[in-house]
């Protein structure tokens, strides 16, 4: 970690509040005592023109009442003079006297200042030297003794005139100083405005100017992504500009764990996605695979469906032929069975035949021995005509037919006999291969019932393939359904997965792009 950014600062006792609350209260403290001397310093200027009017008009005042009583000694409108002269006198009495000892009516205050209060004593001794004088002029009669008074009279009021001014003058340098005294308080309270100004701006600037200036430039190096986060500020205030330090340094460690965190977890995001990338790529290959298997599968059910469709019509039929062949194998049996009862039949006739033929053959032979005889009997009778000579030849000629006849018959006979006997091997033989003609007739008859049996078996066989190919056809057909959802699916998974590559690809741009940001920092 670099070298941490020091900010050198006093420690304070309290808060930055409380500072400040003490400098406003110190402001105003100042503030209210040049205002309170400010504003006894105007009061008193505001007493003092009263009383500079009032010490001025005394001079007026002199100067009228010896016009009045100079009128009045010159006989002109002498009451009206002598009256107005009366009220000037009072009038400037009360006014001396006022100044001397203060006149709230007036709002004339008393005189403090020793100096200005000598000298009104002084002009108190002069106007009680002058006053008589007046009176006595204003109590003459006598022009001469007037005028004489008169002369005494204003020889006394240019000293009072003069002893007057002095005190309006002492007045003057009075308000004088308190003016001078009032800018004083000015130009200090001035000079005392921009030390508290300058002390502010220090406090300001030493203070919390530049702490805050510290954690801006900070907070702006963060927002510009070029933050060094293991900078951290050495906190030795114990006020809200310390906690600020103190909470923005906690505020970085948090900032730098976080981006840390963020860091090793772009890196995995970034490994995760090209593996996710590469994963997506590999199953949107298999996808792929197979989605190509499944639709050749299901070109091949659906080559297979009619297939199947054609095989369940051919083993109908089949069953249909074997029904066919089990009654035709019934009915051959039956005619079996009759074909045993006709060999049967035959063999009995056949016998018959035997025996007749043997009957014949008896009768042959005494048809034998008959032409033997008669062969005898017209050799005797050819014998006995040949003795009869001519009366023998008519008898001679019979006997000759006779034993032609009789040769006839023998040589029938023989032929007879021998086709009997050739009749009799002939039956003979036809007996034997009628019984052998039984006897396969009777094993066919055995193995057409044996064989009946297999087929009714065989259709049976036959019958139950039909019903399972019909359900091996409808389980295809859902196969099919099936696989045409699963090919639906299975494309819907792939443009799926060419989404998640996609967004594989630009998560693992999102991954670089963070690593970037997260590179500007410090950390």
């Amino acid at each position: 970690m670099k070298q941490m950014e020091e900010i050198e600062t006093e420690k304070a006792g309290v808060p930055l509040q409380k500072k400040f609350t003490l400098l406003i209260i110190l402001i105003i403290f100042g503030a209210a005592i040049i205002n309170t001397v400010s504003y006894f310093t105007l009061e008193s200027q505001l007493s003092d023109s009263i009383v500079i009017n009032t010490a001025g008009r005394q001079r007026m005042l002199s100067q009228k009442m010896s016009k009045e009583v100079a009128t009045y000694a010159l006989g002109i409108r002498r009451d009206a003079n002598r009256e107005k002269a009366l009220q000037t006198m009072d009038l400037f009495d009360r006014s001396l006297k006022a100044l001397i000892k203060g006149n709230e009516q007036w709002k004339v205050p008393a005189t403090k200042d020793s100096k200005i209060l000598k000298q009104l004593l002084v002009v108190q001794k002069t106007w009680s030297q002058f006053r008589p004088k007046l009176e006595s002029v204003l109590g003459e009669q006598n022009s001469s003794q007037v005028s004489e008074e008169l002369r005494m009279a204003l020889a006394q009021d240019l000293n009072l005139l003069v002893v007057s001014d002095k005190v309006v003058k002492l007045y003057e340098q009075q308000a004088q100083q308190k003016i001078q005294n009032l800018q004083m308080i000015m130009v200090i309270s001035f000079f005392i405005l921009l030390v508290c100004v300058g002390f502010i701006h220090w406090f300001t600037v030493h203070f919390i100017t530049q702490p805050i200036r510290g954690v801006s430039a900070m907070m702006k190096d963060i927002a510009q992504n070029e933050g060094d986060l293991t900078y951290r500020f050495t906190v030795k205030l114990r006020d809200e500009i310390g906690d600020l330090q103190s909470w923005f340094n906690h505020f970085l460690n948090t900032i730098q764990s976080i981006i840390k965190d963020i860091n090793t977890n772009s890196i995995h995001l970034n490994d995760s996605s090209k593996t996710i990338k590469g994963s997506a790529i590999e199953a949107e290959k298999v996808i792929d695979d197979i989605l190509a298997g499944t639709h050749t599968r299901a070109a091949a059910i659906r080559k297979a469906d009619p297939i199947l469709q054609e095989m369940n019509r051919s083993s109908t039929a089949v069953s249909q032929q074997f029904e066919e062949l089990i009654q035709e194998s019934s009915e051959t049996e039956s005619s079996a069975v009759e074909g045993t009862e006709a060999i049967r039949r035959i063999i009995a006739s056949m016998d018959k035949i035997n025996q007749n033929s043997k009957k014949i053959g008896g009768i042959v032979n005494v048809i034998t021995g008959i032409s033997n005889q008669t062969n005898l009997l017209s050799l005797n009778a050819a014998i006995e005509a040949a003795k009869a000579g001519e009366y023998g030849k008519g008898f001679a000629v019979v006997a000759d037919q006779v034993k032609t006849l009789a040769e006839q018959s023998k040589n029938s006979v023989f032929e007879i006999n021998h086709l009997i006997e050739m009749s009799a091997a002939d039956v003979h033989e036809g007996d034997r291969l009628i019984l052998q003609t039984g006897e396969i007739l009777h094993a066919l008859s055995l193995h057409v019932q044996k064989n009946t049996a297999k087929i009714g078996d065989f259709s049976k066989i036959i019958h139950d393939q039909n019903f399972k190919i019909g359900e091996v056809a409808e389980i295809f057909s859902v196969v099919l359904q099936i696989s045409d959802n699963n090919e639906i699916h299975l494309k819907n998974l792939a443009d799926q997965t060419r989404e998640q590559t996609q967004t594989a690809e630009e998560m693992n741009l999102m991954a670089k792009d963070l690593k970037r940001l997260v590179d500007r920092f410090e950390i």
